[in-house]
Order: C-alpha cells, then structure tokens, then sequence
C-alpha cells in the first residue's frame, strides 16, 4: 500500500476537524476527495504532508511514518491550493531551492524540462515569479509539487486558476505518473475534473470518511453530481435527527 491512514484525528483550537479518519491509495491509483466547506479536505492533506501535525493515529507513506522519518518526505509532493514561490526568484531558481530543501539532486536540464511539460516558456522561467499571472503561478506550483520525483502527489483544487487547455495538460501529466505507478490524492469539486483521472471518490464529512464511489465507464457527471448531493444531503439529515 503506497498510502495509509488510520485513526487518524487532528483539531484545531476547540474544534475536531479529522475525527479517526481512514483511508488508503495503492500505487498506480487516483482518488478523489470530495466534501462540503469546512469537511476537513485540506487539513487532512497538510496533516499527511507533514505541515500539521497528527493529534492521534497513523501516517504510512511506503511503510513509513513520515513524521519519524523526516527523509520519506522526500516521496511525498503537495499542491496546495494557494501554491507557495519567492516571488524575487525565477522559476528555475524557486525549484532549485526547493530541491536543496528535499535534498535531492537533479540537473539544470531536468528542471527546464519539468517546466516545460507544465507549459511555461523559456522565456517565462527567467521572469521573476511576482510578474506571474495566477494560472502561470499554479503551473509553477504544480511543477514544484512533481520535481523531485515523488511517490505519492497530493493535490488541492489543483485546477481552479487553470484554463481548459492547462487542465487537460495537467490531466495528460497525472495520468502518465499514474502509469508508472505513482499514487495520487486529491480535492476538487469539480466533477468534470475528477471523471477523467480518479479511480474513485471519497466523502469526507466532519472529519470522516462517510462513503465512497467506485468510478468507471457507467459513470458521467450528472451521475457523480446526484450521488454526491444525495449522500450529503441524507449525511445533514441524519445528524439532524439521528
């Protein structure tokens, strides 16, 4: 199993915002999160990145517990929604600083590459990144989520600020990890995002997982869009008057 939760929980102040979460992503497997506002989708992501901490449960990247194991988080690359770059730096200098920080080792050419299967130019990797646009600046990240080669990608609304031609350069990228065995985990309520990369779907409410969706060919949007509602409308209902 590339990725396994158990038990997991985490609150924040007075507020439990992962309530003994489970769930799990082999390799060469997509899963989609998807909640109402204030689910836990992001937190749950910061906590198995390593952002935040766990109050309680398990974290295996590989077997491994990356919070006792500060170098399995090496085989762990997060998109966050907001992204994060010096915005003083170009794009090649931003991942080259982000690689020392992984402590992996990679050449000049493999970043240019990188940058270029995300659909910046040559000439946009030698702009400082505060004249980006935000779609260019969420290429960037996403490059910065991948350039060190990492087992498991997470990614948070990761197509928000992207146009259709980014979003399917994205998905062409996703799905070439996928087939040589990465594992992927991701937030989105965009269902015509999450039907052409993920295995399947999860529903996160109040900190738990509450259902889940095998995806295939049977499947289209205004099916997912039905379950979807149905489930978190029948969820509200029964912590209503359950």
């Amino acid at each position: 199993m590339l990725l396994q939760v158990q038990g997991l929980t985490k609150g924040l102040g007075n507020q439990d915002i992962l309530r003994s979460l489970d769930l799990s992503v082999e390799a060469g497997e997509a899963a989609a999160v998807m909640g109402p506002n204030g689910a836990g989708k992001t937190t749950l992501l910061n906590v198995i990145a390593g952002l935040l901490v766990p109050d309680g449960g398990k974290v295996l990247v590989q077997g491994v517990n990356p919070f006792e194991h500060v170098k399995a988080r090496r085989h762990i690359g997060f998109i966050p929604v907001d992204g994060f770059a010096y915005d003083h730096l170009n794009a090649v200098e931003n991942l080259e600083m982000l690689l020392s920080l992984y402590q992996v080792k990679k050449s000049r050419s493999h970043i240019l590459e990188v940058l270029d299967e995300v659909g910046l130019s040559e000439a946009d990797v030698r702009k400082s990144v505060g004249t980006y646009s935000s779609g260019m600046k969420q290429k960037l990240t996403f490059a910065s989520g991948v350039i060190h080669q990492p087992q498991l990608l997470m990614l948070d609304e990761p197509f928000n600020a992207l146009d259709l031609g980014a979003t399917r350069r994205f998905q062409s990228l996703l799905h070439s990890l996928l087939q040589q065995g990465r594992g992927i985990l991701f937030t989105s309520h965009l269902p015509e995002t999450i039907l052409p990369l993920a295995n399947r779907v999860l529903l996160l409410n109040e900190g738990t997982m509450v259902d889940e969706l095998q995806l295939d060919d049977r499947v289209d949007v205004p099916y997912l869009q039905e379950w979807y509602h149905k489930r978190t409308a029948l969820i509200t209902q029964e912590s209503q008057y359950g």
